[in-house]
This record gives C-alpha cells, sequence and structure tokens, in this order.
C-alpha cells in the first residue's frame, strides 16, 4: 500500500449520530475492485479534541 496517512485536502464528512467518516477514492487504500472506501471513526475517540 501507497497509503502514508491523512492528507490536508481528505475527503471526509460528519454522519448523523457525530461520528467522523473518511471517505477515499478507489486505489487510495485497498485495491480497485473493491470501490471507494469509507471508514467511520466514533465520536468518543476524537470528542476530547473538541473542548
Amino acid at each position: 500500500m501507497n497509503w502514508k496517512g491523512l492528507e490536508i485536502d481528505q475527503d471526509f464528512y460528519f454522519d448523523q449520530a457525530g461520528n467522523l467518516v473518511l471517505a477515499f477514492d478507489e486505489y487510495e487504500v485497498a485495491p480497485g475492485y473493491m470501490g471507494a472506501q469509507e471508514f467511520t471513526v466514533d465520536r468518543s475517540v476524537y470528542e476530547e479534541m473538541l473542548k
């Protein structure tokens, strides 16, 4: 894998529960046949950073 970490222009959004969802293009973090990928980070993981 060539992925090194999050970039400054990383695509993301917050779902209805307030969780952070990271969105990746095809081939960015997985083989192309898997399509675009999204990973959800539970709000409890980053909630302290919001204070």
